[in-house]
């Protein structure tokens, strides 16, 4: 999703394996390599809230269209 520059399913997808139910798979996690492990860190950065959303607004604003941003992130700009 991420190559494909749909940010709105990296965004869902990374927040379904953040959430605590998966998470506590304890023995699934360790069962990643290293490599697997290193995609899953960095791609967690588009869930970084630090600095409202930097990471995620400049990835959707410096890419070439056409793109499909976190619609989230636009709504909350919106309120």
């Amino acid at each position: 999703c991420s190559i494909l520059k749909n940010f709105n399913a990296t965004f869902e997808i990374l927040s379904a394996l953040n959430h605590s139910s998966v998470h506590r798979l304890k023995q699934t996690w360790a069962c990643l390599t290293r490599q697997e492990k290193q995609l899953y860190d960095d791609l967690n950065l588009y869930l970084s809230q630090d600095q409202n959303f930097k990471y995620l607004r400049d990835k959707t604003s410096t890419n070439v269209p056409p793109i499909l941003p976190y619609i989230g992130l636009y709504l909350t700009d919106l309120t």
